[in-house]
């Protein structure tokens, strides 16, 4: 009897520990992850991301991913320091040093943002969002005909995109070039952007 509940208690203890020690798939997960973060599933994603990491600490994947979670919920303290082990793992991770970019510029730090951006297009001089958001801050700081630079850069990389479009007809607008304002908001407009009509109405008929 004894030998037998002894047995029991060894079976336990194993069982225990294989519930607790329980091996993940991490490319497997990873991509899980993704799936989920792409589809707008972000508790989902965060959950499967912070797994990942559980299991193992040096996928900077996960790291720049849960970090963009933390950004998109305006935890920027938190996606800072995922950021951070993200670029700690991989010095070029490009996804990381574009998410404190952001991060700098939603904080109203447009020079540390800038600077950022750039960091992020000298490890990937195609990066078409660092292009479109430097120029972004660009434009809040003033400098228009360096913002117009940025916005025609992203454009050329991808010219399906009706934000970027509406931003460089507000650049036009600003340096007195209604002509080509009005031929980008139109551009938005037809690109799907809600609030190009407005502008269009306001700025272009009479044109």
């Amino acid at each position: 009897m004894a030998t037998r509940n002894y047995f029991l208690i060894l079976c336990f203890i194993l069982l225990f520990h294989a519930c607790n020690n329980r091996v993940v798939d991490t490319d497997e997960t990873l991509d899980a992850a993704i799936i989920e973060y792409e589809k707008e599933n972000y508790g989902k994603a965060f959950k499967l991301f912070s797994e990942i990491i559980e299991f193992n600490p040096k996928i900077s994947l996960a790291y720049a991913y849960r970090g963009d979670i933390y950004f998109l919920n305006n935890n920027y303290i938190k996606a800072i320091l995922d950021y951070d082990k993200a670029i700690r793992w991989n010095p070029k991770f490009v996804r990381a040093w574009f998410g404190k970019a952001r991060i700098s510029h939603e904080l109203g730090d447009l020079l540390g943002a800038i600077d950022l951006y750039n960091h992020t297009l000298k490890i990937n001089n195609k990066h078409i969002d660092a292009y479109h958001y430097r120029g972004k801050a660009k434009f809040d700081m003033g400098d228009l005909y360096s913002s117009l630079s940025d916005l025609n850069q992203s454009l050329e990389l991808d010219s399906l995109q009706a934000g970027v479009f509406l931003l460089r007809a507000l650049v036009h607008l600003q340096i007195a070039d209604t002509t080509k304002a009005c031929h980008d908001f139109i551009n938005a407009d037809i690109l799907g952007d809600s609030t190009a009509i407005l502008h269009i109405r306001k700025n272009c008929l009479d044109n």
